[in-house]
């Protein structure tokens, strides 16, 4: 099975999951997320690095390459949008 079916097939499964969560439940999970989302904010921006430097080298648009980066400040504002949503 290919990566692309696997993933649907668990975003498919994760679906019923979620179907079924309580408010609180899914409130809970969106803390969580952006909790998440702050505590590896390290990991995730030399990851982002390294994605970066790999669009450069097979010539993505710097246009595109500025939509995916991340920075410390766009960490935060999704850590914050995330909780917007509770």
């Amino acid at each position: 099975m290919s990566e692309i079916r696997r993933k649907g097939k668990a975003a498919k499964e994760a679906s019923y999951v979620l179907n079924t969560a309580t408010t609180e439940e899914k409130n809970e999970a969106l803390r969580l997320i952006a909790d998440q989302l702050l505590e590896e904010q390290e990991h995730l921006l030399e990851e982002n690095k390294k994605d970066i430097e790999e669009g450069r080298e097979n010539g993505i648009e710097a246009a595109v390459l500025d939509r995916i980066l991340l920075t410390p400040d766009r960490i935060e504002a999704m850590a914050e949008s995330v909780r917007l949503l509770i």
